[in-house]
């Protein structure tokens, strides 16, 4: 009986090796595409034309992207959790018409709590999923050519589900991101552990 028990722990330590030296943080910048904001806007904006009979609209559109800083402590080999800041925004003119009477810029900045589980780690190579909750603060402008200005400040919760993530290096790395929510269905970026 104790010969199979020392075998069986045998096993089990070879079969699955300790990292006990692996790096802590990670610190990573990242830009992503179609936001769950960006979506939100433009079915907004659909929604304004149509309740104005088409009197009312935006054109000529400009969306940067969402831009994120995440800093990622490693709580085990698999698992880590960080925090997120980051920022989206748009910005174009207001129509009424078809005759500009204005220009708007929206804000959404975003604070957030994530977590990843890397359910593939090597050395080179990590594929992990992941999930955020957080809050964004929206601050929308509007400046009209009579020189009428309004902003108005808003925000709601908000999260972040990716579904898979790939990061490749070792200290130095690149990842890219598939998903929903406030890092947009795609992003990419680096990052660098320590």
């Amino acid at each position: 009986m104790m010969k199979k028990i020392i075998i069986l722990i045998l096993f089990a330590v070879l079969a699955f090796p300790i990292n006990a030296q692996f790096e802590k943080h990670e610190i990573s910048g990242s830009y992503g595409l179609v936001t769950v904001d960006q979506i939100g806007d433009i079915i907004a904006e659909v929604l304004v034309s149509i309740f104005t009979l088409g009197n009312f609209e935006t054109a000529d559109q400009n969306y940067t992207g969402a831009m994120y800083l995440t800093y990622n402590y490693a709580a085990s080999y698999r698992w880590d959790i960080g925090v997120v800041a980051g920022i989206d925004m748009s910005n174009g003119n207001l129509m009424w018409d078809d005759e500009l009477e204005g220009t708007f810029m929206k804000n959404h900045t975003t604070l957030a709590v994530e977590t990843n589980f890397r359910w593939v780690k090597k050395s080179f190579v990590e594929l992990y999923t992941g999930i955020g909750v957080g809050y964004t603060f929206t601050k929308n402008t509007a400046e009209m050519l009579n020189g009428d200005s309004e902003s108005i400040n808003s925000g709601h919760v908000t999260g972040q589900l990716n579904a898979l993530g790939i990061r490749v290096g070792k200290k130095f790395g690149v990842h890219t991101e598939l998903g929903f929510g406030y890092q947009g269905i795609l992003n990419f970026g680096f990052s660098y552990k320590f």
